[in-house]
Formats: C-alpha cells, sequence, structure tokens
C-alpha cells in the first residue's frame, strides 16, 4: 500500500527534476511512515492494554487466593503446630516456626494441605 502510494506521486511528479522527485519521494515516505508509525502504536498499545487487564485480573484473582489460603495455613498450623513442626523449633518462637514452615511449602503442598483442611 505505501509503495503504491509512493509511486503514484512519484509519476505525477515525473516531470519534475531527478533532484526533487529523490526528495519529495524521501519526504512523502518520512510522513506516511510517521503517521503510518503513530496510529499503529495507538493500535498496539490499545490491543496491549485489553490483553494485559484480562490477564491482570486473573493474576490477582490467584494472588488474593493464595493469600487466603496462606492466612487459613497459618492459622490452622497455629492452632495445632505440633502435628507438622518439631517441638525443638516450637520452644523459642511459635509463630515463626509456624511461618517458617509455610514459606517452605511448595504451591502444590500447601494447596493439598488447605484442601484437606477445608
Amino acid at each position: 500500500m505505501f509503495n503504491l502510494f509512493v509511486q503514484f506521486v512519484f509519476n505525477l511528479f515525473s516531470k519534475c527534476s531527478i533532484c526533487f522527485q529523490f526528495f519529495f519521494k524521501k519526504k512523502i515516505q518520512n510522513i506516511f511512515f510517521k503517521t503510518f508509525q503513530k496510529t499503529f502504536q495507538k493500535k498496539f498499545q490499545k490491543k496491549l492494554l485489553k490483553t494485559y487487564k484480562k490477564k491482570f485480573k486473573n493474576v490477582l484473582k490467584k494472588n488474593n487466593k493464595g493469600k487466603i489460603i496462606i492466612s487459613k495455613l497459618f492459622q490452622y498450623i497455629s492452632k495445632k503446630p505440633n502435628k507438622f513442626i518439631n517441638n525443638d523449633l516450637l520452644k523459642h518462637d511459635k509463630y515463626r516456626a509456624v511461618a517458617d514452615f509455610i514459606s517452605g511449602m511448595t504451591d502444590r503442598y500447601a494447596i493439598n494441605i488447605y484442601d484437606s483442611v477445608k
């Protein structure tokens, strides 16, 4: 499309001097390229934002669900820490031991314990 447009304009001014034709062709290319680039960028940015808004909502939902799972696990394990944690670790600081235990869990293990607690 761009080349056809430049060719059309170039043919219009074919009777002009060669220097003028070259200069005019470059000017049209620059103008067309800048306007095309701006419109393409705007369309691309809009499409990108729409895509990431959807993905961002899903990420927020999963993140909030993860926070809920961790807080419920912390409450459950704090009530019965001997079931999961060694007594030597519980002597110093019970809540610190529970937090360390939860932070060492894999995602799948934490979800499995959460599902069994529900």
